[in-house]
């Protein structure tokens, strides 16, 4: 019977103290609560997503790294990072970061235009400049090429016949070909140059 009593009462001890040891070998969490001021900030803790805008969790103790980045297709957003370090168990650690208010344009860059004092904001397509460069630029075209063509007829005739004439008139149509191109490719030049100024 002695025996019985003092198995029951070590069975009764170790029992306590498997149920004590249990209470105190529980894991230890700390809360830790991230806020920001953007809802579509991504929240990166240790190279893992916990989430976005704000949010909530529960560590274990240790070394933690934070970074936050304001909104994934924002192409200038701004990163927050830090580190911090959680060393008791039941522990409250707030983090919270405000992002920099910042007004960017709503349209595509390629549609702002800049307009300088006094101008009616006429674009150069609809100008008359516009209109008389091109029309000239037909002009000085087809001149150079009608008198190509007849300072190449002209020397077709000086290889068949000889005749110096035939020379003549050909050096004096390349001459009036070659100043309408020129002219033409100035007016080119002057075209660029308004589109690239515009």
């Amino acid at each position: 019977m002695k025996l019985f009593i003092i198995n029951s009462l070590l069975t009764i001890a170790l029992l306590n103290f498997a149920g004590i040891t249990n209470l105190f070998s529980q894991e230890c969490f700390s809360q830790v609560t991230i806020s920001t001021n953007s809802a579509g900030s991504i929240i990166i803790l240790n190279d893992s997503l916990v989430g976005k805008g704000n949010v909530n969790l529960k560590l274990e103790k240790g070394e933690y790294n934070l970074r936050i980045k304001e909104d994934v297709f924002r192409w200038n957003q701004e990163i927050f990072d830090t580190a911090f370090t959680i060393s008791n168990c039941n522990e409250i650690k707030k983090i919270s970061y405000n992002f920099k208010t910042r007004d960017l344009a709503a349209t595509f860059p390629s549609t702002i235009k800049k307009f300088k004092n006094g101008n009616n904001n006429n674009s150069f397509l609809n100008s008359t400049l516009f209109k008389a460069l091109i029309g000239t630029a037909v002009i000085f075209g087809g001149t150079s090429a009608y008198y190509k063509h007849l300072a190449d007829e002209n020397f077709d005739e000086y290889n068949l016949s000889g005749n110096k004439s035939y020379l003549d008139k050909t050096h004096k149509y390349d001459l009036i070909s070659g100043l309408a191109f020129g002219a033409l490719q100035i007016n080119f030049g002057i075209l660029i140059y308004y589109f690239l100024t515009e």
